[in-house]
């Protein structure tokens, strides 16, 4: 059960990690339309 918790987490910090790279890349990439 706890390790089953411990993959959901892993899943949502992911997740969350996932768009803050786009944004940093699309920051980099000079496109303020995004």
């Amino acid at each position: 059960m706890l390790g089953r918790l411990q993959e959901k987490i892993k899943r949502l910090k992911l997740q969350m990690a996932e768009p803050e790279a786009e944004i940093l890349r699309l920051k980099r990439s000079g496109d303020p339309s995004r």
